[in-house]
């Protein structure tokens, strides 16, 4: 029996705005971001916005993103990825920006790349972004949804 209540259906419809949806991964330690190409250069689309504004200048300044609060937020170091944080100064956060806009371009439905240190020194945990289709649901990979269907 499946049973679907008013908390599910917010997550899930929070998934759906933001577009894309991502999951910490253990063993090894990765961020695994998974939309159709539109939803994933949303998250473009959030850092452009963030880098852009100015409030966002000072250390601990962040945004949330989707239902379990992502964190992208402005710090004094390089960039660092952890399970609720994407945090690093200005100029890196741009950085990811500009190279995540660079290989969405280059990316087609099935394909997934990954920015780890190679793409920044002293990255640890990388960044995967995975390729689904058009019509791809972020909800459907929410461990409510699975569990409950």
């Amino acid at each position: 029996m499946t049973t679907y209540n008013s908390a599910n259906e917010m997550i899930w419809s929070d998934w759906r705005k933001l577009g894309f949806h991502y999951d910490w991964k253990d063993d090894p330690s990765r961020l695994v971001f998974s939309g159709s190409l539109t939803g994933l250069k949303r998250f473009v689309v959030h850092l452009d916005d963030y880098v852009s504004n100015p409030d966002n200048d000072m250390i601990s300044e962040h945004d949330h993103y989707g239902p379990y609060w992502l964190k992208v937020m402005t710090w004094s170091c390089p960039l660092e990825i952890d399970d609720k944080n994407i945090r690093g100064t200005i100029p890196e956060l741009t950085a990811l920006r500009d190279e995540l806009a660079a290989n969405l371009k280059e990316l087609s439905v099935g394909d997934s790349f990954t920015l780890d240190r190679h793409f920044r020194e002293g990255i640890t945990t990388p960044l995967i972004f995975q390729a689904k289709a058009a019509d791809f649901d972020p909800a459907s990979l929410d461990m409510y949804m699975i569990t409950n269907s």
